[in-house]
């Protein structure tokens, strides 16, 4: 019997299928249609991808403010 604490959770969510590696990229895409910053926001807060002491992620935050 698996130990209960490596048992993950499972999701009702579908998995999406990986490309397979067999596929290369295209040589050319078509952007015609694109639409340029749909998903632009600019009062969005960015978050560090890792994990700062409060006071470290003010400092930083304020520094990138400044500039």
């Amino acid at each position: 019997m698996p130990d209960s604490n490596h048992i993950r959770p499972q999701s009702n969510k579908p998995r999406r299928k990986a490309v397979p590696r067999s596929q290369p990229m295209k040589a050319e895409y078509d952007f015609s249609k694109a639409e340029r910053g749909k998903f632009y926001q600019p009062d969005a807060a960015f978050h560090f991808p890792v994990f700062l002491a409060p006071d470290v992620d003010e400092f930083v935050s304020k520094l990138a403010e400044q500039k």
